[in-house]
């Protein structure tokens, strides 16, 4: 195998973008079924954090939800506004994906590993004002990309996470065109 240029160049260890430890908006990426070295089973979420819904800054976090405590699994599931998956034998990985919530996270720090950040607990959603959850759908355009990317948060999560500087997405007089 030949070396590239990047080879010249000084050695330094890959650091991650972190956030100061506070409570954020987040969005699941990915979901799929984790077997630790032990032979435990998780879902292993990839969580997409923005700071202030800016898009442009955001950092990844992973987090591993087991049934045995069940209290960190439960939490998410009340935050993303899944709670009924609790009365389920079984919970499939891809029924979290794109679902969003808030998070509380700490900034981990130790001599072997570089500084990341993890997650501390998860914000149940708001009772009082029940919202579908907002989701991210796939689209085509940079243009579709950023409507999307305005509508990341419910308008519950508003009012309990940090002011966003978001407009009031509008919605009224706008049909679905499916074809049924």
């Amino acid at each position: 195998m030949q070396l590239t240029d990047e080879f010249k160049k000084p050695y330094t260890e890959k650091t991650y973008k972190t956030f100061p430890a506070g409570v954020y908006s987040f969005v699941v990426e990915a979901a799929k079924l984790h077997t630790s070295k032990k032979g435990n089973i998780s879902i292993e979420v990839q969580l997409s954090f923005v700071k202030d819904n800016d898009f442009s800054d955001k950092i990844t976090v992973f987090d591993y939800l087991t049934a045995n405590p069940a209290w960190k699994f439960r939490s998410f599931l009340r935050a993303v506004g899944l709670e009924a998956l609790e009365n389920e034998p079984t919970v499939e990985p891809y029924r979290l994906i794109k679902t969003s919530g808030i998070a509380k996270i700490r900034l981990d720090k130790s001599d072997e590993y570089a500084e990341r950040n993890t997650v501390q607990n998860y914000k149940a959603k708001s009772t009082a004002k029940p919202e579908a959850a907002v989701k991210i759908e796939a689209t085509k355009t940079p243009a579709e990309a950023a409507a999307a990317q305005k509508v990341f948060i419910t308008e519950a999560q508003r009012s309990e996470a940090k002011p966003s500087g978001l407009g009031e997405v509008e919605t009224e007089g706008k049909d679905d065109d499916i074809p049924f």
